[in-house]
């Protein structure tokens, strides 16, 4: 939504897609994104291959660590796809305010992300 708002919106005679805070900004935000992504694969191609694949605790930090990754992205997605939008995402008119409480929601209910950050800490230091 970020992103096709960035190309039609238009201010000082350009799209807003056109500058460069723009730019960066959801380019970080694909960025978070297929971190995430790729990392909540790997965590779940783990968990599916069994005993041929990693062992269970190389499969809890795959999964914590896709937690953490997944949470930072949907909340900083949510957030700065408000910001693309001049704040008219956080109003009840825009569907974007769903995405915004849907990823705060998730976030209050799975948990603090510094306890999965820890667990995997943990772990890879005892290794």
């Amino acid at each position: 939504m970020a992103v096709e708002h960035a190309g039609t919106r238009q201010q000082f005679g350009r799209t807003i897609g056109f500058f460069q805070g723009i730019k960066h900004k959801l380019v970080d935000l694909l960025v978070a994104i297929e971190l995430a992504e790729a990392t909540v694969l790997d965590a779940s191609g783990g968990a599916e291959q069994g005993s041929d694949g990693p062992s269970a605790a190389e499969v809890a930090d795959l999964a914590a660590a896709s937690w953490v990754l997944a949470s930072r992205a949907a909340m900083t997605a949510a957030e700065e796809a408000i910001q693309v939008h001049g704040g008219i995402g956080f109003t009840w008119e825009h569907p974007l305010h769903h995405y915004f409480r849907r990823a705060k929601a998730d976030q209050l209910l799975f948990g603090d992300e510094y306890a999965y950050v820890q667990a995997v800490g943990e772990s890879l230091t005892a290794r």
